[in-house]
């Protein structure tokens, strides 16, 4: 009994030694990771650390920056806040964490641990140049002056500090000082292309539109796929009257950024302006997809639509600009018209006097000249939009959260014999877990067993379903039953379990069958079976209509007994959150996966706990849960971050 101690004791400290002479190892692969932009294998890298060392501030920090070059803020900050509880005196962690704060639109927080680490380190230049980007941001024009100064006190040749002092002079009407400053930049560092896009605009603002398309032309031949340049080149073309270079600019941005709400409803305006009724009005509709509560697009839709004669369209267009736009006087006085040319001349008569009122109200509370921009908003709401947050060139476009992936809850998981056919981008498996064993602690651990057979015999069907009794192999009874499954003969599964006394394998077994069974016939019969988050989050699409609820109350009955014979396997809490969720019962499936999650980590239980919450609108909880689920190895998380969880307003 001493020999066997002393063994154990010895290989607990072998590899105790082992895993300290690799942290050096897992973290320079880490760091050479994060250099190479493969932020994915990096989170890896330092999770593996932090796995060994939980206390490891550095490792933290690192994954820190992995995630927020993912743009998953919420997690990059629960890093470096993380890694400044282990090590107070982190200047850098707190300066990053300011980043992310900014990111999430915390500004005082943001200013709060820039001014941490400034005391720290006041010598760091780009703690200065940060907290002045986020004064910019704030409109403190002159405090972001006065920060970037200094940050030019301390490294004259600082390119970030020029560039952006050049946005704070724009803003405080020294053009003259912003051109040199932006100069100086490019000088410092020709090779940036954000440089050259920002003298770019700032010749547009100035109406020089030929330099702007030399300074745009310049950004994308250093960056070929910045998106938002050459958006910013198709509004400069438009300005010079070349609208079939901006037309192909439009289509360049949308083949870049297929979900590019603002560039599609450019196209629009364009495409309408060019006489292209047909094509302006396709994109309106998929702007209306995009954003179905922009008023614009409603609204210059309902215009195009008079071009081509749909009055009948139009009345409809210009009544959904209304409502979400009670107090659009020229809607009303659009439908008016409309109403007029369809003989609805008592219609026509309330929408008229309806937006006299409207203007009359607004009158009193403002001088003439607000007047006039407000009886002109027609005129200006065709006007081409120039810039908007639709464009975050803050990451490369090929990376995995860059990827235009539908976003839906991760499967069941599924038992099969071979694993080998099984894709597992669409179906999670686990591969012979019916044989088990007692570990000490009385929990349970699988012995992987050997399911692949030699012949088509092992898995035939017996001559009499019947004679699969208690006695009879289990081994014969689960292959037929998977096989017959995986073939889609769920009844014949189903019912090889008829004479069998269940155990919680088979409870867990059957529940799945059952599952998948209902999902194959509601399939079948056009029912829906998979609910996905819209792009707003707000609601969930099914794959396919139809009228009937889901209902799988069988499959969750058996998990459910499954659960009461061995609550320790967190699988069946995870199948039956997902039945929960896609019958809406939410609550009850956000319990499941919470179980599962306590008893295993499993990422996919963060990742559709994740997606359910920010269905929900719990949206900071469910993007910490989506963060976790990208930390365990779903890349898909990271898609989901860059959709829903871009800052919490």
């Amino acid at each position: 009994m001493k020999k066997y101690f002393v063994f154990i004791l010895f290989v607990f400290l072998s590899f105790s030694v082992f895993s300290q002479l690799n942290i050096k190892a897992y973290l320079g692969a880490g760091r050479i990771a994060l250099m190479d932009k493969n932020y994915t294998e990096a989170i890896n890298r330092f999770s593996r650390i932090l796995e060994v060392k939980p206390k490891f501030a550095d490792a933290y920090f690192f994954r820190g920056i992995a995630k927020y070059n993912l743009g998953d803020y919420l997690g990059a900050r629960a890093d470096f806040s993380k890694a400044i509880s282990i090590n107070p005196f982190f200047a850098m962690a707190y300066h990053n964490r300011g980043l992310a704060h900014e990111q999430l639109n915390d500004f005082k927080d943001a200013l709060d641990d820039y001014e941490q680490a400034l005391q720290m380190d006041p010598t760091e230049p780009m703690v200065y140049v940060h907290r002045g980007l986020t004064y910019l941001m704030n409109e403190k024009y002159k405090k972001a002056r006065n920060d970037f100064n200094e940050a030019l006190r301390i490294d004259p040749n600082q390119p970030l500090a020029y560039m952006n002092r050049a946005i704070a002079f724009l803003e405080l009407k020294d053009t003259a000082k912003a051109i040199k400053d932006i100069n100086k930049s490019i000088k410092l560092n020709p090779y940036d292309e954000e440089a050259f896009r920002r003298r770019g605009l700032i010749a547009y603002m100035k109406g020089d539109y030929k330099q702007a398309l030399e300074d745009y032309d310049m950004a994308l031949r250093l960056d070929p796929k910045n998106s938002l340049v050459v958006y910013q080149r198709a509004l400069a073309y438009y300005k010079l009257g070349d609208y079939d270079k901006a037309l192909e600019d439009y289509n360049t941005v949308i083949t870049l950024d297929p979900g590019n709400a603002l560039a599609i409803y450019n196209r629009a305006l364009l495409k309408s302006e060019m006489g292209n009724y047909d094509d302006a009005i396709e994109d309106y509709d998929k702007v209306s997809n995009l954003n179905p509560d922009n008023v614009l697009v409603y609204y210059n839709r309902a215009g195009v639509k008079i071009e081509i004669g749909d009055l009948k369209g139009a009345l409809e267009d210009y009544g959904k600009a209304i409502d979400i736009f009670p107090d659009f006087a020229t809607a009303y006085i659009n439908r008016s018209i409309v109403k007029q040319k369809l003989g609805q001349d008592k219609g026509a008569y309330l929408d008229r006097q309806k937006a006299e009122n409207i203007i009359a109200e607004y009158k009193k509370s403002h001088d003439d000249t607000t007047y006039q921009a407000f009886r002109d908003t027609s005129k200006n709401l065709a006007q081409l939009v120039d810039f908007n947050s639709e464009f975050n060139n803050d990451f490369s476009r090929n990376r995995i959260q860059n990827k235009n992936v539908q976003i839906t809850l991760k499967n069941n998981y599924i038992i099969i014999p071979v694993a080998e056919d099984v894709n597992p981008e669409n179906l999670q498996f686990v591969q012979a877990i019916f044989d088990y064993e007692k570990n000490d602690d009385n929990s349970w651990k699988w012995i992987p067993g050997l399911w692949q057979p030699e012949s088509d015999n092992l898995i035939a069907e017996p001559e009499n379903i019947d004679s699969l009794t208690p006695g009879s192999s289990r081994f014969q009874l689960y292959s037929y039953a998977l096989n017959q499954s995986l073939s889609n003969n769920y009844y014949k599964a189903v019912k090889s379990f008829d004479n069998s006394v269940k155990n919680w394998q088979e409870h867990f077994l059957l529940g799945t069958i059952k599952a998948q069974m209902q999902s194959y016939i509601q399939t079948m019969n056009d029912f829906p079976t998979q609910i996905r988050l819209n792009e707003d989050a707000n609601s969930m699409n099914n794959t396919t209509t139809g009228n009937s609820s889901l209902d799988y109350t069988d499959a969750i009955e058996d998990l459910s007994r499954s659960i009461e014979l061995n609550n320790k396997f967190s699988l069946a809490y995870y199948n039956r959150g997902n039945l929960y969720c896609q019958q809406r019962d939410f609550k009850k499936g956000i319990a499941d996966y919470t179980e599962a999650i306590a008893i295993d980590k499993l990422p996919e239980a963060y990742y559709n706990r994740g997606l359910t919450l920010i269905y929900l609108k719990e949206t900071e909880k469910g993007c910490l849960d989506i963060s976790k689920a990208g930390e365990l190895g779903i890349q898909q998380a990271y898609n989901v971050i860059k959709r829903y969880c871009k800052s919490q307003e």
